[in-house]
């Protein structure tokens, strides 16, 4: 275990931060002590020794040149940052920090201690340091010491668990058991090996490899990166490509949007201890705010060797913001790379002759239609088995709300593996394609009805109170979306009857009466996320990785063209995939044969 420096600015505005910090820097405790200007506190007593603090006007809190041990929270025997004395240049530190510094220059060998004092005090930030287990992380009167005394019962008690699970942290209860597994695992110099290996993408890595080979193999190096992509282990290869052909870790942004991705920890461990340079800032809402993406778009372009940066997006949040509040974007942003429906859609509402700079449509490329909409079918359906292991699928009244590309390919996954499938369009057309593809299919809001579950497809909020108020009790509802934007979660607040009640790994039962009828129940999946991402790490790596080479072509086309592609929306993916041989790069991966690359200049 390695300690590094960790420079805490300011108090935690919220749990959600300190959460957000706990998983960015492996809840590691960190120091950073000074040569000689560290103040030992005489006083017993830790109440004595905040008393005996400096006057916040005579200090700096925070200070560079010192901080704090305690990395989370600030438990009771310390409830404010250490304070640096202009005047005299000395750090004064309460006795319990003076205790956990000596303890890191003394026992390196007990790192476990650490994670204890970081997972406690997050315990502390979220209220639950009320129990009466002595073994448990929420203990009411921890100390490092009994808490360490007997690491391998160190635990979270099931009350503990029953006070987060009733709290907004109920997504966190995996990460902390995670973290008191290794815990337990460190104590006693046990080396852990990471069960998390980052993926292998032999065609994205091609892709690398044969732009490396090109004369402009440093055609990153002077561009910075805004990313706003899943936060999953699939992004490590793609970011280590822009790295290898020159970009500057210290340039690259990487906005993680607020889901329980099922291996952010791990993600967020690999980037630290790889790849720390690289900015990661964890969104607590979407769209990001206003404020956050200022903020971002500054510091980015700053950062940048030319003052230019690149946009590969998810969702369509950072293009639109940029056209909205900049009138010379173009000067700053020199292209983005959009690989969602409902991305392009929002772009595509800036207006033709508003544009000012190029975007690259990778979502309505043939080639994502036809290679991802049927890896999504069959991901959506292997993730609702994972979710309900109880239930079968076979013989289910199913709902598919949505016949476009991902919608056609759920329904047939599910038709598949035996459900009664039904589709739902607003659009006629797509509801005769349904039809020809002997699919039950009508245009009429009463389909909803008698469903035993409804999938929502359309990238778009496609089910609201009008379906929440006809469907029969304990229907399932389900997004198959990239975004927690499916199912409107608003409404379902505004009409509940009743508290709902959360299920851990699965979701949140939601209660209503509607009129004289008696009380339903609604089980919303996943909470609502995109259910690939709930249950597991969306599509599998070697259906991702062609996805992946495709927005990375994106990338390098527009660092090529810099200044000659026109500022519009850009339809021209699959000329590109074509030119660089992606087609080829997936036949090789599938078969082995080399002979396919025979009449290339580029292995």
């Amino acid at each position: 275990m390695r300690f590094s420096v960790y420079h805490v600015e300011k108090l935690p505005d919220g749990v959600a931060d300190a959460i957000k910090v706990m998983n960015s820097y492996q809840t590691v405790f960190r120091l950073c002590m000074s040569d000689s200007s560290i103040i030992r506190p005489e006083a017993s007593d830790p109440e004595d020794v905040t008393n005996a603090l400096p006057k916040p006007e005579d200090c700096d809190a925070g200070d560079i040149s010192f901080v704090i041990g305690v990395m989370l929270g600030f438990v009771r025997q310390n409830k404010r940052l250490s304070y640096i004395n202009r005047k005299s240049q000395k750090a004064l530190v309460t006795q319990f920090e003076w205790d956990a510094i000596t303890m890191a220059a003394g026992d390196s060998t007990q790192p476990h201690s650490f994670w204890v004092m970081a997972l406690t005090n997050i315990c502390f930030q979220i209220s639950i340091n009320i129990c009466d287990q002595i073994n448990c992380i929420g203990y009411r009167d921890f100390t490092v010491k009994n808490l360490t005394s007997d690491i391998l019962k160190l635990h979270l008690c099931d009350n503990c668990r029953d006070k987060l699970l009733e709290g907004r942290y109920k997504y966190h209860i995996e990460e902390i058991l995670n973290l008191i597994d290794a815990i337990k695992k460190l104590a006693g110099n046990i080396i852990v090996t990471p069960a998390f290996k980052k993926p292998n993408l032999p065609i994205l890595e091609k892709q690398i490899e044969r732009q490396g080979l090109k004369k402009n193999r440093n055609i990153f190096e002077t561009v910075g990166f805004i990313v706003i992509m899943h936060f999953l282990a699939d992004l490590i290869p793609f970011i280590e490509g822009l790295l290898k052909l020159g970009a500057k870790k210290e340039s690259i942004y990487i906005l993680v949007k607020p889901y329980p991705y099922s291996q952010r920890t791990e993600v967020n461990s690999y980037f630290y201890n790889y790849h720390n340079e690289i900015h990661i800032e964890y969104l607590t809402e979407l769209p990001p705010r206003d404020d956050l993406l200022f903020k971002i778009v500054a510091d980015c372009a700053l950062k940048s060797v030319s003052r230019h940066f690149i946009v590969i997006e998810d969702g369509g949040y950072v293009v639109p913001f940029l056209h909205r509040y900049f009138t010379d974007t173009g000067d700053v942003c020199i292209g983005a790379v959009e690989q969602t429906t409902k991305g392009i859609r929002l772009d595509e509402k800036i207006g033709d002759g508003r544009y000012k700079f190029p975007i690259l449509d990778v979502a309505k490329s043939k080639f994502k239609d036809d290679y991802e909409a049927p890896l999504v079918g069959n991901a959506v359906v292997n993730s609702l088995q994972k979710l309900l292991p109880e239930e079968r699928i076979a013989g289910k009244r199913t709902l598919v709300v949505g016949f476009g590309s991902v919608g056609r390919e759920v329904a047939n996954a599910l038709r598949n593996n035996g459900a009664i499938v039904t589709i739902y369009d607003d659009k006629l057309s797509q509801i005769v394609s349904a039809r020809t593809r002997s699919f039950e299919a009508d245009i009429d809001r009463t389909t909803f009805k008698d469903q035993d579950i409804i999938i929502g497809t359309t990238g778009n909020t496609s089910i609201g109170e009008d379906v929440f108020k006809i469907i029969k009790t304990d229907t399932i509802l389900v997004s198959s979306s990239s975004d927690r934007i499916e199912i409107n979660i608003e409404e379902l607040e505004r009409i509940k009857s009743k508290d709902p009640m959360y299920k851990e790994r699965l979701g949140t039962y939601y209660y209503m009466k509607v009129g004289g009828q008696p009380e339903k129940a609604l089980l919303l999946l996943a909470d609502g996320y995109p259910i690939n991402f709930y249950s597991g790490s969306g599509i599998p790596n070697k259906a991702i990785d062609p996805i992946l080479a495709q927005l990375f072509i994106g990338a390098v086309h527009i660092g090529e063209k810099y200044g000659s592609l026109a500022p519009a929306i850009h339809k021209s993916m699959d000329a590109l995939i074509k030119d660089n041989h992606l087609y080829e790069d997936i036949y090789y991966s599938l078969t082995g044969d080399q002979s396919i690359y025979k009449t290339l200049d580029a292995v």
